[in-house]
């Protein structure tokens, strides 16, 4: 004979285990996009500009290599 309880426990653990595998890759995916990993960054050249006073000028070029999805558009310092 069909038993309407059965079934309707094994509809709400099947939802439920559904819900729960969506949650957690959403949850995992979003986690990784919100990572932040600091850019390799290493100084290649030092120049000399200028001495005023108390203050040294230098221009200093960096080479960066950005390991993260979003993109660093900084230009100059």
């Amino acid at each position: 004979m069909f038993n309407l309880n059965a079934s309707v426990l094994r509809r709400f653990i099947f939802s439920s285990l559904c819900l729960f595998i969506c949650s957690f890759s959403m949850h995992s995916q979003a986690s990784s996009l919100l990572t932040v990993k600091p850019p390799d960054v290493m100084v290649t050249k030092i120049e000399f500009m200028r001495l005023v006073e108390n203050d040294v000028f230098l221009n200093i070029t960096f080479k960066v290599k950005n390991t993260n999805p979003s993109h660093i558009n900084i230009k100059a310092i």
